[in-house]
């Protein structure tokens, strides 16, 4: 049909109202013949929308790998960005500020087209871009997220792995928040992208100095209940120290749950209400209905759950080598 329309000299370089012409919405499309029929036409394959998306930007958020093989065959650059646009008032006027926008690669990481990334990579793109927000903070425009933070964040374990292949990007890179990959990994559960991470040099005990007072990946995982990572984190020789014990007893911020503790002991996660008690939780707070988290444990009909909350309780254990209160690995209670 795009043949016929062209021998019949209808024009291809007609731009709609986003500025894109027929190559954009092919290659968006993922339209191979009718891409390579417009470039071999001489069309102005070089032209970008009105956001600055070029045929290369639009194959990649199409996820036609086909048709970004033969971009990059064709030499278009693989590094040009596109136009992030944000919305700003001033004195009740709206602003559209322009900032640093995306490369093909940070498209391809975002969206989890791994196969893609690959190619763009062995084409020579970038890794060293970073995805930078302003709405967060104006001064971070050499902080935001490196390719890395946002598989992890998008928990693509095989993106994260692609990027990681052969050391080419640095694990322990933060943000504006002073995050590494470990945090959002610890913060979002992610216990598959934990282990990948710290087998891969990830710093246990980075870090952020913006979040949380000083968060740690483990009292990340701590403050969100994430049992299973807070005990793989400890196990590789994360350390617990007093201000991550007093994350322990920290009022929640949905007011339902006072404690991590309640909330430990109505979701029947024994794992989690085990560590906490090890690490001096305290059993008798109540809640706004003045329950304990053993009341939740009975009202719950965990009575396993109950058990351990009722205790007897081992201590914590003490670190030999600095005399501070850190604690080994819990082992889970036999029933």
């Amino acid at each position: 049909m795009v043949k016929l329309l062209v021998s019949k000299g209808i024009t291809m370089d007609t731009i709609n109202n986003d500025g894109m012409m027929t190559v954009h919405l092919a290659a968006r499309n993922g339209y191979m013949e009718v891409v390579r029929f417009l470039i071999e036409k001489r069309t102005d394959y070089r032209s970008t929308d009105k956001k600055d998306n070029n045929i290369l930007h639009h194959a990649v958020k199409g996820g036609s790998l086909e048709i970004v093989d033969f971009l990059l065959g064709r030499g278009f650059k693989r590094d040009v960005k596109n136009i992030k646009v944000i919305p700003r008032t001033y004195e009740g006027h709206v602003i559209l500020e322009k900032v640093s926008g995306s490369t093909p690669l940070q498209l391809a990481v975002n969206k989890g087209h791994a196969k893609i990334a690959k190619s763009l990579i062995e084409h020579g793109a970038s890794l060293r871009v970073l995805d930078i927000d302003n709405q967060f903070n104006t001064s971070s425009i050499n902080r935001g997220n490196a390719l890395l933070h946002v598989a992890v964040q998008n928990k693509d374990t095989e993106m994260a792995q692609l990027l990681i292949l052969g050391k080419r990007l640095n694990v322990n890179s933060k943000n504006y928040w002073d995050f590494t990959p470990l945090h959002f990994a610890a913060r979002n559960g992610c216990l598959a992208m934990v282990k990948l991470l710290v087998q891969n040099g990830a710093d246990l005990e980075a870090k952020s100095s913006t979040y949380y007072n000083t968060s740690t990946p483990l009292s990340l995982a701590i403050v969100n209940g994430y049992s299973e990572v807070v005990d793989f984190l400890i196990e590789q020789g994360a350390t617990l120290t007093e201000k991550m014990k007093c994350l322990i007893d920290i009022q929640r911020s949905n007011n339902i749950y006072p404690t991590l503790l309640h909330f430990a002991a109505e979701n029947n996660d024994t794992r989690l209400a085990y560590l906490l008690i090890n690490n001096g939780a305290n059993v008798n707070v109540k809640d706004r209905n003045g329950n304990t988290p053993i009341d939740l444990a009975d009202k719950q009909g965990h009575f396993e759950m109950a058990k351990i909350l009722k205790g007897p309780f081992k201590p914590i254990v003490l670190n030999a080598v600095d005399n501070q209160y850190m604690v080994v690995a819990p082992q889970p209670p036999t029933f």
